[in-house]
């Protein structure tokens, strides 16, 4: 029954944002536009995939508090990866991932209009 009542919310949620959107877009193009990107910028700090952890939850004795056995971590400083010598950089496999995504992504698009 739950698992019911989840899936049920989570259709009538999706159809709705999609209703509200598609109306956002026909009447306030541009400024949905830019709370969009707005949005989708300020996510960027939260899914960097580069993080240091700097802060962990403690007890008042100052002993870290565990979660299946390890530390909850409470502050995270994002940084960007150093270029190697030695072989490809994380930020050069990135780059190419996100090249074959937009490919992909592109290559679909066009598929969908040919057909």
């Amino acid at each position: 029954i739950t698992l019911g009542l989840v899936a049920l919310g989570a259709a009538i949620g999706i159809v709705s944002i999609a209703q509200l959107l598609g109306w956002l877009f026909k009447n306030y193009h541009d400024v949905t536009v830019a709370s969009l990107i707005g949005l989708m910028a300020g996510s960027l700090r939260k899914v960097w995939p580069w993080k240091n952890d700097v802060a962990w939850l403690t007890d008042e004795a100052g002993n870290f508090i565990l979660n299946d056995g390890h530390r909850i971590v409470i502050d995270q400083q994002n940084y960007l990866p150093s270029l190697t010598v030695n072989g490809p950089s994380e930020i050069a496999i990135a780059a190419v991932l996100a090249l074959v995504g937009f490919g992909l992504v592109v290559f679909i698009e066009r598929l969908a209009n040919n057909n």
